[in-house]
């Protein structure tokens, strides 16, 4: 893949949305994402959802970089203030995808 793409190694790798499968994700695209970055074949390794709760529990169980959580640090929602600090505290990034997201009602 890395030939196909022209690289010698990509930057970051998300998991996007593994809402109804994070005990795989956990257990086994993470494990093994992390084993690439490692080889030095990924710079590093994320995941990305829009609920709270399951990226803390990721950050919380596997070894990742980066989490991307969308509408929940926005300039109205703080409810990731908890994430937000498990982060922190574990050196995991974050990136606040839509943080003027609107209510729409």
């Amino acid at each position: 893949m890395l030939i196909r793409l022209g690289l010698d190694r990509v930057d970051i790798v998300y998991v996007h949305d593994p809402d109804d499968h994070l005990d795989t994700t956990i257990d086994q695209a993470l494990t093994a994402l992390a084993a690439l970055r490692d080889q030095g074949v990924i710079g590093a390794v994320g995941i990305d959802m829009n609920a709270v709760a399951p990226l803390l529990r990721v950050v919380n169980e596997a070894d990742v970089d980066a989490v991307m959580m969308a509408s929940r640090w926005t300039l109205i929602d703080r409810t990731a203030r908890p994430l937000l600090e498990s982060c922190a505290e574990r050196e995991v990034s974050v990136v606040a995808a839509a943080p003027f997201n609107q209510v729409v009602g």
